[in-house]
């Protein structure tokens, strides 16, 4: 039962990442295009803020391959493993990357006029990036706990 969820998450992951490449490649420079287009005063910001936003797409798919890794180990028995808690580690890297870069297309946006609407999205990504981070290095630490135990245990017998 373990494994079968194990993949059901993985394919489920999977097709996440075909839907953030769709996203990626078409659906982010329509929209683009179709801003500049209805509003021609902003084709100057067209490129850093798609770049910006791809950008953020592109740390989605690390961390999904990270994610993905991670589930290997623990089809393998691997959890209390120092790559399992590197990985988790890479995780919260991307995290502050995504946090530094949502910050950095905020105040873009401040200075090009404000963000308007999108100004509610971006303070509810960097709010959903940091539970994921907190999240993330809680989870860190009780598989640190746990290795320790472990580690006292086998000392023991």
């Amino acid at each position: 039962m373990k494994k079968l969820l194990s993949h059901f998450l993985k394919v489920l992951l999977l097709l996440f990442v075909c839907g953030v490449l769709l996203v990626m490649t078409y659906i982010l420079p329509t929209m683009a295009n179709q801003v500049v287009s209805e509003w021609p005063e902003l084709a100057y910001a067209k490129m850093p803020i798609l770049f910006m936003s791809e950008s953020l797409l592109f740390l989605l798919i690390a961390g999904i391959a990270v994610i993905l890794y991670l589930l290997f180990l623990y089809d393998r028995a691997k959890v209390f493993d120092y790559k399992f808690i590197k990985g988790l580690d890479i995780i919260v890297g991307f995290s502050v990357l995504a946090l530094l870069f949502i910050i950095s297309l905020f105040y873009y946006l401040s200075a090009i006029g404000g963000p308007g609407p999108l100004g509610v999205l971006l303070v509810g990504g960097t709010l959903a990036v940091l539970i994921i981070a907190i999240v993330i290095i809680l989870i860190r630490s009780i598989i640190i706990n746990g290795m320790n135990y472990k580690l006292e245990n086998d000392l023991t017998v």
